[in-house]
């Protein structure tokens, strides 16, 4: 497990408490300077010069929410002189206002399952974007994280939905959330929309064991659409993919749409309040 070091700041504790469990998590608030409450870039600063070149800030408020009038924009740039890319990005945030008393991590009260978030990648390049979420307790150790990547262009809005791995049950006390914009060699033409971040608490206190059920898969190899068939009421499930990346998650239906999963081999995870079971699956 992780240790955070971190000044608390008790006013913060106190705000976040009351307003909201992820700070500014639709990106309506802004500073004074135009710049997202709550929000900071990944980099600091860096130096611009006629050797680098981008499209607009790494990072800032973008007129064109999923909801509401604002979302979060990343954008790239490039440095022709060292021949690197520079990567946007953003970090949650403590305190309102930009490059002050920053901390990372905010504070929440629940064990959240999973966190949810919406992207568009308005132009990408052949650029891959990541978040990662990271739960710790009281003391700043880290209990549970979640991450994925996104990658696709699309004309409206994706849900993406990460679940948490716990390796602690520890009470949950602190959350922090990152994005990039990259994570290999950045493009400046990159352009990456992020919008409505929430945390899902299907079972908070339940822990899981696994359960063998009757559970049949139809057809499999599945197209388009897949029928399960159990006489078990699952409350919720996940399709991840053969390296446990979560590619979906929804509430509990018997039949599910497949037809934006990539071609290849998944798991289904069918869920109760408190066991869980797994089947395997191909897509063509």
């Amino acid at each position: 497990m992780k240790k955070y070091t971190m000044t608390l700041l008790f006013w913060c504790c106190s705000f976040f408490a009351v307003h909201s469990q992820i700070p500014n998590s639709s990106f309506e608030q802004a500073n004074s300077d135009g710049s997202i409450s709550y929000w900071n870039p990944l980099l600091q600063c860096f130096t611009i010069g006629d050797s680098i070149e981008y499209t607009g800030p790494l990072m800032e408020r973008y007129p064109e929410g999923k909801s509401g009038n604002y979302c979060l924009s990343l954008r790239n740039a490039y440095n022709y002189t060292q021949q690197t890319g520079i990567m946007g990005g953003a970090m949650s945030n403590t305190d309102s206002l930009p490059f002050t008393t920053f901390n990372y991590f905010f504070p929440i009260t629940e064990r959240p399952d999973s966190f949810v978030f919406y992207y568009k990648y308005k132009q990408n390049n052949q650029d891959t974007g990541l978040c990662s979420v990271s739960i710790c307790d009281e003391t700043m150790m880290e209990i549970g994280t979640a991450s994925g990547t996104v990658w696709q262009v699309h004309p409206d809005y994706m849900r993406v939905s990460l679940a948490i791995t716990y390796f602690s049950n520890d009470t949950p006390r602190y959350a922090g959330i990152t994005f990039n914009n990259s994570i290999a060699n950045p493009h400046p033409e990159t352009h990456l929309l992020i919008d409505e971040l929430q945390f899902i608490n299907h079972e908070p206190t339940a822990i899981r064991t696994i359960a063998r059920v009757p559970v049949s898969l139809y057809p499999n190899p599945v197209r388009d659409q897949l029928h399960i068939e159990s006489p078990v009421s699952f409350q919720w499930i996940q399709i991840t993919d053969v390296t446990g990346k979560v590619r979906m998650q929804q509430a509990f239906n018997r039949n599910i749409s497949l037809t934006t999963l990539p071609e290849g081999n998944y798991y289904l995870l069918l869920y109760t309040d408190k066991t869980y079971t797994v089947q395997s699956f191909v897509k063509y």
